[in-house]
């Protein structure tokens, strides 16, 4: 069987075939459902989101399935800039802070039995934002609508926590919330699914249908993204679980890594702190990151 992926750009389509070196089609071969979508101009459409979400929905046939539900899937937009300036005029901010170079916004997902044994954990990673040079300006449980999610996916649920900070130093900035990350997780039972002054990453164990009825503020009309990137199935070799789901904060990952210790081993002479328990993907997006 032939196994193709197809980009779109401008209404243009383009086929890639996997064929051998001998120009024989193989056999069909488990893989990833995976797609980005980039406006050339750099102009931020709602459009640019809504046809990757559709793209994945198409692709479920690329997705993996475990008890009759979709394993996880997720997209990496650009921050909903029109989105925040709304959340900060609620909290009584500057919605202009929204446009500035030096704002940053944080997905982070808490476990939710963490924060039960742990009732001060959301205080504890603020007050470590702050004592990195960060303001906080807004932190929020993200609105997500829990019931669509399976019965197992419900039980392994975490906390969607939404922070927008201001960096100090603009310049310092990747490097500055780079090492926040790192830290936050080495410190706290927390997965950062993206930190960054430019991309939010949204993501759900399930199939790619749940993503808009999961997180509706991807329906909205001024959800507007340049550049989103797609990914349905988990890293391989990996139980389903939220925190495994992709894109990461950087990339989205398609395939396996058949060197994974040789990878991890030069992650760590080049100083570069993995993600406990990470899979192939995430060490490899931490790599590139670092």
């Amino acid at each position: 069987m032939r196994s193709f992926g197809t980009n779109i750009d401008n209404g243009v389509a383009m086929k890639s075939h996997d064929l051998d070196p001998s120009g024989l089609v193989p056999e069909e071969r488990d893989a990833c459902a995976i797609i980005g979508y980039i406006n050339k101009g750099a102009q931020p459409t709602h459009g640019n989101l809504q046809r990757t979400i559709e793209a994945l929905v198409k692709m479920g046939h690329r997705a993996g399935e475990i008890d009759g539900e979709g394993d996880g899937c997720g997209v990496l937009t650009d921050i909903p800039r029109i989105l925040w300036q709304e959340i900060l005029s609620e909290n009584g901010l500057d919605p202009a802070l929204a446009e500035s170079p030096a704002f940053a916004v944080g997905h982070l997902l808490l476990p939710k039995d963490e924060l039960q044994t742990d009732p001060a954990l959301r205080e504890k990673v603020v007050r470590r934002m702050e004592d990195a040079g960060l303001k906080v300006l807004v932190e929020r449980p993200g609105v997500v609508r829990s019931t669509v999610l399976s019965t197992s996916a419900r039980l392994g649920e975490p906390l969607f926590w939404q922070i927008a900070l201001m960096c100090p130093e603009t310049a310092k900035a990747p490097e500055i919330l780079f090492n926040l990350q790192v830290a936050l997780e080495e410190e706290f039972p927390v997965h950062v699914a993206s930190l960054s002054t430019h991309v939010a990453a949204y993501k759900v164990h399930g199939a790619p249908e749940l993503l808009p009825r999961y997180y509706p503020e991807l329906k909205r009309r001024d959800f507007l993204s340049s550049i989103t990137i797609g990914h349905s199935r988990y890293s391989t070799n990996t139980l389903p679980t939220v925190l495994r789901a992709q894109p990461f904060s950087l990339l989205g990952h398609n395939g396996e890594i058949n060197t994974i210790a040789r990878l991890r081993e030069e992650a760590r002479m080049l100083g570069i702190v993995l993600p406990a328990g990470g899979s192939d993907s995430q060490d490899l997006n931490r790599t590139l990151e670092g």
